[in-house]
């Protein structure tokens, strides 16, 4: 398989390589998380933070830890999700990675002590010079509620509500056959596999990851308890918004939702159950885009790590967040310029900042279209929505 690299009007042929260490993989997951892909539905991204990696795992009461797990995430739900990952080379990725999987998560826990997940996270975040709380509402937003996340993840953790994730570059036929069939007979535990395939240019100066899931089935969603997500109509997620947001923030939503109106712009929702988005889409060529979605507690997210030309690359990118942070109070950090940064609804209440914003986000969509339209129509294979960079992992 070949994709295409489009960069300043030019393709870059992209080949698949694999990885030449399993720590390579490993520590691609770890930096970026996001490539964990979505879970139950696309248009709702899960996020993860990492708790740490080579967690100990005991295989009874107060033992040191026989087995060591891969990586330890927690989304924004709190649930504990599992990664263990292997290289499509390694021949234990059948069926000995299986075994060890449901070791961890029939041993962990049940034997991690209480507390001892947030006893890691802390520990890793004080290693790496960070405060743990501002590390979670940089993942999950500024309104979470440490707390009541936290013990959430405690919850999960003892109703056996785990996610348990196999990631490789490539997961044969024999373990796809096992995953969906654990996928659809685990109740509350939901089993899937990843493969994120890298492919690099001839120089080794680029690369595309493609990640997919694997496991997703209406049958395996049909057997879950405790689903965290529902079908949202407009009505609904205004009584929501109601609920969760001030008045001020009601009426940037009513002028918002009056603008894509005047402006030929679709709305779509997401899926979580306690606080769903609101998209604003416009069809390009065959692609959806979407620049900026609205979430019922107030939340602004930018949709800055999944747009297409030319705002995949770190110039066009660094252009749009330059006309975003016009707006008052909005920061895009240099970390952030490929992924998701939110900000609160409170910051368009004036009226130049809501102008300024719609400004903006009209911009955005004609540059698309621009790009869209100066394409030629045999330039190839569209390259995924993942971003190129330095040899050694993703911008």
């Amino acid at each position: 398989m070949t994709v295409y690299l489009e960069r300043e009007g030019n393709l870059i042929e992209m080949t698949k390589r694999s990885y030449a260490a399993e720590d390579l993989l490993q520590t691609l997951i770890a930096t970026h998380p996001d490539l964990l892909a979505g879970e139950e539905d696309s248009d709702e991204r899960n996020r993860w933070v990492l708790i740490e990696r080579e967690v100990p795992v005991a295989d009874r009461p107060d033992a040191a830890g026989r087995w060591s797990l891969d990586h330890l995430f927690v989304d924004q739900d709190g649930v504990p999700t599992l990664v263990e990952v292997k290289r499509s080379s390694d021949t234990r990725i059948r069926r000995e990675v299986v075994g060890q999987m449901l070791e961890y998560a029939a041993n962990g826990p049940r034997y991690w002590p209480l507390g001892s997940v947030r006893g890691q996270f802390e520990a890793r975040c004080s290693g790496d010079g960070e405060d743990p709380n501002d590390v979670l509402h940089r993942t999950f937003g500024e309104t979470l509620d440490v707390e009541t996340w936290w013990t959430a993840v405690e919850t999960n953790l003892r109703d056996g509500t785990l996610r348990l994730l196999f990631v490789a570059d490539e997961i044969s036929q024999e373990l796809k056959a096992i995953i969906e069939f654990l996928n659809e007979q685990m109740v509350r535990t939901t089993v899937l596999g990843v493969e994120v395939p890298q492919f690099v240019d001839e120089t080794g100066s680029h690369r595309t990851f493609v990640p997919a899931v694997i496991g997703l089935s209406e049958r395996a969603a049909s057997v879950k308890t405790g689903r965290k997500w529902r079908r949202w109509t407009m009505d609904q997620w205004l009584e929501r918004h109601h609920e969760l947001a001030e008045p001020e923030d009601e009426e940037v939503t009513r002028r918002l939702l009056a603008w894509a109106d005047s402006q030929g712009i679709d709305i779509a929702f997401g899926t979580a159950m306690n606080n769903p988005s609101m998209k604003f889409e416009r069809l390009i060529g065959d692609q959806r885009v979407s620049v900026a979605r609205l979430y019922t507690d107030a939340g602004v997210e930018l949709n800055l790590g999944n747009l297409p030309s030319p705002f995949d690359d770190l110039a066009g990118l660094t252009g749009l967040a330059e006309r975003l942070q016009e707006i008052d109070g909005v920061a895009i950090p240099q970390e952030r310029l490929n992924r998701f940064p939110t900000f609160r609804m409170r910051l368009l209440r004036g009226e130049d900042q809501l102008a300024r914003f719609l400004k903006t986000i009209e911009w955005a969509f004609g540059e698309i279209e621009r790009a869209r339209t100066n394409r030629a129509p045999n330039d190839g294979i569209e390259a995924p929505q993942a971003r190129d960079g330095a040899s050694e992992g993703p911008t």
